[in-house]
């Protein structure tokens, strides 16, 4: 059974989630937005192998930490392709600045809807949830589903920075609704929720 542990920093206090298998000792890394040796450390400790870098979305505060995870360890970033032209250095050189972060390395590898994920020690499923970014993106796994900047406790991501757009998120809110209500709601900010408290607690869920 797959165990997580969300370690909480940056300016923008962004959740990052290490997820991990006791069983084979595989990770992996999400939304890593700020430098966090507590990460790294956690994962030393118990002997976690790290396999690759997720991002649920392209915005800095989400992967302004990916440089310097991958100058400790070698590993591949993966990302939507439709966010990946934020990953370029002219598009978050100057916010970088601003966060205290580096601007994030060229990704590895591009992700599309639907596509299954098994060649990380994980079975992991891809849902492309577009709104608050073009490449916005849920992770799919074992009853768990980490939302980034889509869907929070109670609220939204909001959809008026370049690239979102409020009917898109509206359609992909909608995709969200048919998870099973005893879905783990792991957001890009904020606690932690279940889909059946979204739905019968968030304005933005209601029909």
């Amino acid at each position: 059974m797959v165990k997580w542990r969300k370690f909480v920093g940056g300016m923008l206090e962004t959740n990052a989630y290490l997820l991990y298998q006791p069983g084979n000792g595989s990770g992996l890394v999400i939304d890593p937005g700020f430098p966090c040796p507590e990460l790294l450390n956690f994962a030393r400790e118990r002997k976690i192998e790290l396999r690759a870098i997720l991002l649920t979305h392209g915005h800095l505060d989400h992967c302004g930490g990916t440089r310097w995870l991958q100058a400790e360890l070698k590993l591949p970033l993966l990302v939507a392709a439709a966010d990946a032209h934020m990953l370029q250095p002219e598009y978050s050189r100057d916010l970088a600045v601003m966060l205290g972060v580096q601007p994030p390395p060229a990704p590895d590898r591009l992700l599309s809807d639907g596509e299954e994920l098994s060649d990380l020690g994980f079975s992991l499923r891809i849902m492309a949830t577009p709104g608050h970014s073009p490449g916005s993106l849920v992770f799919l796994m074992e009853g768990l589903a980490f939302t980034g900047d889509t869907l929070f406790q109670g609220n939204v991501g909001r959809c008026d920075l370049p690239g979102g757009d409020e009917k898109t998120l509206f359609e992909s809110l909608e995709r969200l609704r048919r998870l099973p209500g005893e879905t783990l709601v792991f957001p890009g900010h904020g606690p932690e929720s279940t889909m059946a408290l979204e739905l019968r607690h968030n304005p933005y869920l209601e029909r």
